[in-house]
């Protein structure tokens, strides 16, 4: 496996690296170098090679920059396992796209390529630089050629799905391999709850801390909730540092130092343990390309802790869990904290939408997604 991320924080690569181990394969990955974190490493029985990169966001060119650094270190790094250890399959981690070709000769050579996107480059390119059309164009051919190239591409929904095809990429090299937590470990998540205030609500986020998660808005939502109801949020994650100084200003702001606590960085260990002290499964999104077709792993762990469910009106959460979470209008804090309201409140109506969100969940549990990654490599090595 290569991937632009750091092993073993990203959940996704994670988990399909140790499904594959589990099933008997050699997997070793080459990814990038956090401060503190060691080139070499073994990780539940994934051999782990880092190159020395850091990943830091910016604008075009130093996006740019780093893509180009970590392809030609990944590259590198490559040969060395080819010489070493040798190579059966390849299976790159989008984004970039082009990492894809880090695999090219091994794909010549006849060996399985499988490209894994994690999300639309497209519609990334667009949400960070909406006035660059050329650059989107730019972003749908490196994704179209990078399909292309591979053996097998996995997508994470079928919105992405749909639009790789409308973009030209034939349906018989896609799949989908949906984000979906571990169900035990949600068993394991739930044995110890903490204590909660008579009457209190609580709220848990636990991602990434930056803009286009909506936290501004679920700050003023919590501020408009506090007017009918005693109301607790914490928030855990990473994030650039100015958009979380702008948090803490927005929670002095509001004066809701008694009800908004920032965390640390949690390990993913004891993400789901977090997440179930919460009364209401609360994921919050700008609305922008990227976000329209994302449908993020948060939901589903949310689900698997049987929470009802508050998301935003966005195209492919909708299409995934109509009729079985409420959808607030992105950006709209009045509007957000009526929905929380609403999903907080017992009754017939929450139940049936738990219950229609658990069969979402069940058609896309781990154990079907995992059978899906191992027809990838049975179905590639035919080819």
């Amino acid at each position: 496996m290569v991937a632009y991320t750091y092993y073993p924080r990203d959940p996704r690569v994670r988990r399909e690296a140790e499904t594959l181990t589990r099933m008997g394969r050699q997997v070793s990955i080459v990814c990038a170098r956090d401060e503190g974190e060691r080139p070499r490493d073994t990780v539940a029985g994934v051999s782990v090679r880092r190159v020395p990169i850091r990943i830091r966001r910016g604008g075009l060119v130093r996006y740019l920059y780093q893509y180009v650094a970590f392809l030609l270190l990944a590259g590198a790094a490559l040969r060395g396992l080819r010489r070493q250890e040798g190579v059966a399959a390849i299976h790159a981690h989008s984004l970039p796209d082009l990492i894809a070709f880090v695999g090219l000769r091994d794909r010549l050579l006849g060996r399985p390529l499988v490209l894994d996107l994690h999300e639309a480059m497209p519609e990334i390119f667009a949400a960070r630089f909406p006035h660059s059309r050329f650059g989107r164009r730019l972003a749908e051919v490196a994704e179209k050629i990078s399909c292309l190239v591979a053996t097998r591409v996995i997508v994470v929904n079928e919105t992405i799905r749909e639009l790789l095809i409308a973009r030209g990429v034939p349906s018989d090299r896609l799949l989908v391999v949906y984000n979906s937590p571990d169900l035990a470990a949600a068993d394991r998540a739930t044995t110890a709850p903490r204590a909660t205030p008579s009457g209190r609500l609580r709220l848990v986020y636990a991602g990434t801390i930056d803009k286009e998660r909506d936290l501004a808005t679920l700050l003023r939502a919590i501020a408009a909730l506090r007017k009918t109801k005693p109301v607790a949020l914490e928030l855990y994650g990473p994030g650039p540092a100015e958009y979380r100084a702008y948090l803490e200003g927005l929670v002095d702001g509001l004066g809701l130092r008694d009800s908004v606590r920032f965390g640390g960085v949690l390990p993913p260990s004891q993400v789901l343990a977090h997440l179930a002290e919460a009364d209401v499964g609360v994921v919050t999104y700008e609305r922008n390309p990227i976000t329209e077709v994302g449908l993020p792993n948060k939901v589903f762990e949310f689900v698997v802790l049987d929470k009802p469910l508050v998301l935003p009106d966005l195209r492919a959460m909708r299409r995934a869990f109509h009729g079985a979470a409420l959808f607030y209008q992105p950006g709209n804090p009045g509007d957000l904290a009526a929905k929380i309201l609403a999903a907080a409140a017992s009754g017939p109506d929450a139940g049936r939408m738990r219950e229609r969100a658990r069969l979402v969940y069940e058609a896309a549990t781990w154990d079907v997604q995992a059978q899906r990654l191992a027809s990838v490599y049975a179905t590639a090595a035919r080819d």
